[in-house]
């Protein structure tokens, strides 16, 4: 997956509208319409025990990141429920994508007017979310899967005890954000919660590895429209990354199969 699919994916799901921008019959992988090159092992080997469905990899011997049937058939059978449905599919390829079913929280689940079905899950470990880890799973109407998209880290942070306070990490957050957007009225920011970053989810810059931080949404009173979302270092203190919510939602488009806003 490109670069800039990443991060637009990853923005998506930081302000809310990620399942918007799944539409109920995309079969095709992410970045182009056109049927992905013959994948490698494991992917080659899952595409096998799916029926020879269509799979993308990142990169050869790569986590997989997207599971398409072929036209007019599925990947698994429906199983009684929407969700129970997806979680055989990720049952299934959970060791090619990174994420076994146990670490992915079913966080949204949706239908659509013709009928189909999409269910969302949040990538944790050890009960700590991963920032902009997700997966995807498309069920048709009768609830058999259909497709899968997966951005997740290969390998989240050993380490889930923090060393700098959640009030260290709110000062660092306001500090940040008033460098970024200077002239503004007063800061505040939401309580601090722990997550685990991984630039590699988004091909984002910065030392590689997964490593703890703590996530806050700075916001300010007046002037400047500001919700600066901040990941702090739950080690060092650094910035790991801040961006404006409000300044990524006015560049954003959703577009549906055929590339129509």
């Amino acid at each position: 997956m490109s670069a800039s699919r990443r991060w637009s994916v990853a923005v998506l799901s930081v302000v809310g509208v990620l399942s918007l921008a799944v539409p109920t019959a995309a079969q095709t992988p992410p970045g182009g319409g056109s049927s992905p090159a013959p994948a490698p092992a494991p992917a080659g080997d899952l595409a096998k025990r799916l029926g020879g469905a269509k799979v993308s990899a990142d990169g050869p011997g790569g986590l997989v990141t997207f599971i398409g049937s072929e036209p007019g058939k599925t990947l698994t059978g429906a199983k009684g429920s929407v969700r129970a449905s997806a979680k055989a599919l990720l049952d299934e390829a959970g060791d090619a994508i990174g994420a076994p079913s146990a670490s992915l929280n079913p966080i949204a689940t949706t239908t659509s007017q013709s009928g189909g079905h999409t269910v969302r899950y949040q990538q944790e470990y050890q009960g700590i979310p991963v920032f902009a880890g997700e997966v995807t799973v498309q069920l048709d109407a009768a609830g058999a899967t259909r497709s899968l998209v997966s951005d997740v880290s290969a390998d989240p942070a050993d380490d889930t005890t923090p060393v700098i306070s959640s009030a260290e990490a709110t000062a660092a957050a306001l500090e940040v954000t008033d460098k970024a957007h200077p002239g503004h009225g007063p800061l505040s920011a939401a309580k601090p919660k722990l997550w685990i970053y991984d630039p590699a989810v988004l091909d984002a810059p910065g030392l590689p590895g997964a490593r703890l931080v703590w996530r806050t949404e700075v916001k300010a009173a007046e002037g400047e429209p500001i919700r600066e979302i901040v990941l702090v270092d739950a080690d060092t203190g650094g910035i790991a990354l801040n961006f404006n919510q409000i300044a990524e939602a006015k560049d954003r488009k959703v577009c549906d199969a055929n590339n129509v806003v």
